[in-house]
């Protein structure tokens, strides 16, 4: 009989499900007053304390992939959400 933690949580999580945590949290942690400024130096934070959450759960040794993993997702979902809102904006404005 398999227990909860491996039906839950089978695998680690891969950098696209830590991407959609870091941009959901790091909004939801914007709307309750984080400043704007703050914003990339959390989600680099947050990503870094995902990874190496994971890597721990799953109960893997290689700390040096799960701090790299955790900086570059945190890194990648802020470059990724500043392009989308500048696209965003940019496509609001009138011709």
């Amino acid at each position: 009989m398999r227990t909860l933690k491996e039906i839950l949580f089978p695998q680690p999580m891969t950098e696209v499900e830590l991407s959609a945590l870091v941009v959901g949290i790091t909004e939801i942690v914007k709307k309750f007053g984080l400043p704007s400024r703050w914003c990339p130096v959390f989600a680099v934070v947050l990503g870094l304390i995902l990874s190496c959450g994971d890597t721990w759960y799953h109960g893997e040794a290689n700390w040096y992939h799960a701090i790299l993993r955790g900086i570059l997702v945190g890194v990648a979902t802020t470059g990724t959400y500043a392009a989308v809102d500048r696209f965003v904006m940019k496509s609001k404005q009138p011709a």
